[in-house]
């Protein structure tokens, strides 16, 4: 994509909302491309306000090529909007979301997205929490969500 725009949450989220905008615009100045303020947006974590934003966005960056959210549920709002635009998914404008939610695999085009390994992540964190109340002092880090990127339909 050459003309990126990003739908992401309140930072005050620190992981969905500040992490998820500053690796956005990380992965395109390393790609060469820039992303203008006004190519930026903030939803609420809903369809609806999915919808709004990237409605807002076709209106300040009509020639925008690809849309990427921060949750499916914004995405999935993205898509409509897109549709009811007369915009091709993924054709005219690429779609992202993270999450892999359920409905990523049925909505028209189901939506590439991002899978959080959870469980993995959980157990490691409860780990920790138990090493912590046993005295364990090697336990205090930082832990890091493995991932994988969900190619679908909604991006070439």
């Amino acid at each position: 994509a050459r003309r990126p725009a990003y739908i992401g949450v309140l930072e005050e989220d620190v992981s969905a909302g500040r992490m998820r905008r500053e690796g956005f615009l990380a992965a395109c100045a390393e790609a060469g491309v820039e992303v203008p303020d006004e190519a930026l947006a903030v939803a609420e974590f809903t369809v609806d306000s999915g919808y709004e934003q990237a409605e807002a966005l076709l209106g300040r960056v009509g020639d925008l090529d690809a849309i990427v959210c921060a949750t499916d549920s914004i995405a999935y709002g993205a898509l409509t909007c897109l549709r009811e635009y007369g915009r091709r998914v993924p054709e005219d404008v690429a779609v992202t979301g993270v999450g892999d939610a359920e409905l990523s695999q049925i909505v028209t085009p189901a939506l590439t997205t991002v899978h959080h390994h959870y469980k993995t992540s959980g157990a490691e964190a409860a780990k920790m929490l138990v090493g912590m109340m046993t005295g364990d002092d090697s336990v205090g880090r930082e832990l890091k969500m493995g991932y994988d990127v969900v190619a679908r339909n909604s991006t070439r």
